[in-house]
């Protein structure tokens, strides 16, 4: 029987049985068709296929509960520390701007209001 009739026969797509063929687990003789080189497929050899159990997908296996607590703990004590930075950071800029506004006010204002005007003049 060909691949497609054995595909038929048992419901297993018809690129498993080609797969099957392949990689040894199922037995056939090449043989020339019409369309090129086919397989034929002893239904013994078939049923013999089908029995053997097939292996399921491997999982990689979950991390111990231990593990997975411990990192979420440090995570959560990252994320405590880096809140305070943020804090502090935001402190330093608020004192930051004080002194700049200060320093501001500190300056003399302009002696006219066309002060920067003169220099795109010059560059023109």
């Amino acid at each position: 029987m060909s691949p497609r009739e054995a595909s038929e026969a048992t419901g297993i797509h018809r690129l498993t049985i080609l797969k099957w063929i392949r990689t040894g687990k199922l037995a056939a003789e090449k043989i020339q068709t019409s369309n090129g080189i086919g397989y034929d497929i002893r239904p013994e050899d078939l049923t013999q296929a089908i029995s053997i159990p097939r292996k399921k997908k491997e999982t990689a296996p979950a991390p111990p509960r231990g593990s997975v607590v411990e990192k979420l703990e440090s995570m959560e004590k990252l994320i405590r520390e880096m809140k305070e930075e943020i804090h502090d950071l935001r402190g330093q800029v608020a004192q930051s701007e004080t002194r700049l506004a200060e320093a501001m006010k500190a300056l003399p204002a302009p002696k006219a209001p066309g002060f920067f005007a003169r220099f795109k003049r010059e560059s023109r």
